[in-house]
């Protein structure tokens, strides 16, 4: 739509400024909670989960490498229907072009790809590659540790699957657009915007979404039948192990307490990446466009990475323990300075 005739009804939360706001917000109050969960993978990790510790930590990067990307590099104003936007996000500071932007973040992550606002697609794959890994490694340790050809081949089938990811969402390069008129296309399927999003430097990813879609599609669906299997093997071999007194009833507790806790870490903190791409998909195959809404999804998205090192310092005790103690102990420390404060005026005023 022109926007010499007609008049935007946009508000505070569909403007870049919210979003700005909402995402550096956000990187404050993660980046303590990020520590915190580093911290106790690194130093509070219990014996029984020493196998699964590697992973974990992988898992964490990828998480923070995710939450930094979105909320300080990329600050993708995502304007869906039309699969393009804009990035407000630290390398625009400098006048780096769009292209440059995605491709120094490629460089960064050695498995981001090339568009600005696919990134989230990418990093989202990364972090599912990564909760595989886990789940690949629980099934390792509790079923396949004897078996040879496992063995040799986990290593390469889980770099198999950041590769397979890092080409399926670079193969998007084969669909952009030349640029040249394409934001005119843009503003006849949006309706009346701001005066300064018609001058503003908006990327334009695809002018069909088709193949996009069914990449995105197939591997979600891939990445859901590894994790059931993963999940219902093990859970198949630790009872048959049980059954057949292999396994006694205090390890099988054990293990059954630190599956449980991994299943609720790995797959609750999904909802705050599932909600967005939900929304996103939604809003390309309905053609409805909404910016409220669309920067309202992509806080939720980044919101991800807090959630997740919450919920895993709440559902394994060993984390739990450690913060509680460390809670615990300040409040002791606390409450011990002023009883000697008030020990010591009740000295003064017998004196």
């Amino acid at each position: 739509m022109n926007s010499t005739n007609c008049i935007s009804n946009f508000g505070y939360f569909d403007s870049p400024e919210f979003l700005l706001f909402a995402l550096h917000a956000n990187t404050g109050i993660s980046t303590p909670i990020h520590f915190l969960g580093m911290a106790c993978l690194l130093s509070k990790t219990p014996e029984q989960m020493k196998s699964v510790k590697g992973y974990l930590v992988n898992l964490q990067l990828w998480i923070i490498i995710f939450d930094y990307s979105l909320s300080i590099f990329l600050v993708p104003y995502i304007m869906y229907p039309a699969l393009g936007g804009i990035s407000f996000g630290i390398f625009n500071y400098f006048h780096v072009p769009c292209e440059a932007q995605a491709l120094a973040v490629l460089l960064m992550l050695a498995c981001e790809f090339l568009i600005i606002f696919f990134s989230l697609c990418q990093k989202i794959s990364d972090v599912l590659t990564s909760i595989l890994a886990v789940f690949e490694n629980r099934f390792y340790t509790v079923c396949m540790k004897q078996n040879k050809f496992w063995r040799s081949f986990r290593h390469l089938w889980i770099g198999g699957h950041y590769t397979v990811v890092t080409i399926a969402y670079s193969s998007f390069l084969l669909f952009v657009p030349n640029q040249e008129g394409m934001k005119e296309k843009v503003f006849q399927v949006l309706p009346c915007l701001p005066s300064y999003l018609y001058n503003a430097p908006i990327y334009i990813l695809a002018t069909d979404y088709t193949y996009h879609f069914i990449v995105c599609i197939f591997l979600g669906n891939f990445y859901c039948f590894e994790g059931f299997f993963f999940v219902g093997f093990i859970v198949w071999h630790t009872v048959k192990q049980l059954r057949t007194k292999r396994m006694s009833r205090r390890t099988f507790q054990m293990q059954k307490n630190t599956f449980i806790a991994l299943v609720i870490q790995l797959t609750l903190p999904l909802v705050m990446l599932i909600l967005p791409c939900v929304y996103s998909w939604a809003s390309l195959v309905f053609v409805y466009y909404n910016q409220a809404l669309m920067n309202i999804a992509v806080v939720v998205g980044s919101l991800h990475g807090a959630f997740s090192t919450l919920v895993m310092v709440s559902v394994h005790r060993p984390y739990r323990e450690a913060i509680t103690s460390l809670c615990y102990k300040r409040e002791q420390r606390v409450e011990q300075t002023g009883f000697y404060q008030r020990k010591d005026l009740f000295v003064v005023i017998n004196y």
